[in-house]
């Protein structure tokens, strides 16, 4: 009975993810309430212990279209229900917080230098 339990725990504890961005309430594809935006949150390819968000088109539907490029990066727990990462704004690269301020809601504010911009996402699918 001791090796079954043993071998059931180390079951869990392989295919458990080794990394909580993996259960993180970020992940999916989120749409501006009041804009344009679009972006798909997603582990970064280059630091996958990090999310990043990579921007898409918004169809007159409500629907993403085409990708674009990354628009966030290195996003990091920064406290509860609270990231802290990079908005690339062309060449700049201006420093962001996301928010989860309610199921399925987000709010990102990106600031440069003492002036700031918030957003607020809605979840719209993984």
């Amino acid at each position: 009975m001791k090796y079954l339990c043993m071998c059931i725990l180390g079951m869990i504890c392989l295919l458990s993810p080794l990394n909580p961005v993996h259960a993180s309430p970020l992940l999916g594809i989120w749409i501006e309430d009041n804009g344009p935006g679009a972006a798909r949150i997603a582990p970064c390819t280059e630091a996958p212990q990090r999310l990043c968000a990579t921007g898409y088109d918004r169809l007159p539907n409500g629907k993403i279209g085409r990708k674009g490029a990354v628009v966030l990066r290195d996003l990091q727990p920064d406290g509860k229900n609270r990231w802290r990462g990079t908005y690339l704004d062309g060449d700049r690269k201006l420093p962001a917080t996301v928010r989860l301020v309610a199921n399925g809601k987000v709010t990102m504010r990106v600031c440069l230098l003492v002036l700031c911009q918030t957003a607020t996402y809605a979840r719209i699918g993984d």
